[in-house]
């Protein structure tokens, strides 16, 4: 092919995808809708496919506030469908990097910044749960079919973990490792140092049924309000370890959370 095609054709692609991302977002969203395509539900949506704004979504059962993107073309160079993906917030925006592979999966990763807890807690629930930090997802091979959740490989750190007002406990940092192994998610829970020692598993079943294991300990036996907040979740035994187990839907959790 002669120089001169080969600029023409990369002209005309370029003009081609300069126009598909500027079509106006709440369009292509009608669209998909009105082609019966499973999307989740959004309201007022605004601007165009390269940047846009969303004031509210529901996904996964849950109320999402305020979310912003903006496109990353150079990703469609590797195959990919990438964007910068912001929660806006009066305090503090939380901003990850969300994308879809060839393959249908997707990712999700909170880059250079983790997000605050309690700032995320205020925007997809009334009644926040005090519990302080900040985490990092670093997730791969997201796998959704008809609005649930199918496979999931990564991990997620929580740093900087503590317990706000009343209690006002800092206990440290912990690390969940997640993978799929014939359509179970399991997930791995321990921590990474501080004031309290955790190891707990979490399964996840296909039907959204989950069930949580965790055992805790405090490293410094003489950290009575760790103690006490230890307590709270259950009888210590004779060594001062709790142990919890939590099970039901993850819809159930979902339905809580939104109260």
């Amino acid at each position: 092919m002669k120089p001169v095609w080969r600029y023409s054709l990369f002209a005309v692609a370029a003009y081609l995808l300069f126009i598909l991302v500027l079509l106006p977002a709440d369009r292509v969203y009608s669209l998909l809708q009105q082609r019966g395509i499973r999307v989740p539900t959004l309201y007022q949506v605004s601007g165009s496919i390269w940047h846009g704004h969303i004031d509210r979504a529901r996904i996964a059962g849950l109320d999402v506030n305020n979310i912003e993107w903006c496109l990353h073309p150079w990703a469609l160079l590797i195959g990919r469908l990438e964007a910068g993906v912001s929660l806006a917030n009066s305090t503090a925006p939380l901003a990850v990097v969300a994308g879809r592979n060839l393959d249908g999966s997707y990712y999700i990763h909170s880059g250079d910044e983790a997000l605050s807890i309690p700032v995320l807690e205020s925007l997809i629930t009334a009644r926040p749960s005090g519990i302080t930090g900040a985490v990092s997802l670093d997730l791969q091979d997201i796998r959704v079919q008809a609005g649930k959740l199918q496979a999931i490989t990564g991990s997620l750190q929580w740093q900087q973990a503590g317990l706000g007002a009343p209690l006002d406990i800092e206990i440290g940092n912990f690390e969940l490792s997640v993978n799929t192994k014939d359509g179970v998610i399991h997930g791995t829970l321990k921590d990474t140092g501080g004031p309290l020692q955790a190891q707990g598993q979490i399964v996840l079943q296909a039907d959204n049924r989950y069930r949580l294991t965790m055992t805790l300990v405090s490293r410094d036996r003489s950290r009575n309000d760790l103690k006490q907040a230890l307590r709270l979740l259950g009888t210590p035994s004779p060594d001062g370890r709790v142990s919890l187990t939590l099970s039901g839907r993850l819809d159930s959790l979902a339905t809580n959370l939104r109260r």
